[in-house]
């Protein structure tokens, strides 16, 4: 009776490796647009950095 129950939690546990293998690409590129929009706002300069009609 402890074999299908084993089974389930192997196949489980593989299951969860294989999620998280295949997550972390994605998560990444997500990670990486989030920051990269942050970066580049509209309006926002860095600072230190002058805006082209301050330069008149």
């Amino acid at each position: 009776m402890w074999q299908p129950d084993a089974v389930f939690w192997d196949v489980l546990r593989a299951v969860l490796v294989a999620a998280t293998v295949l997550s972390w690409p994605l998560l990444c590129v997500l990670l990486g647009r989030l920051v990269g929009e942050r970066r580049v706002v509209p309006g926002v300069r860095v600072e230190g950095e002058s805006l082209e009609s301050e330069r008149r």
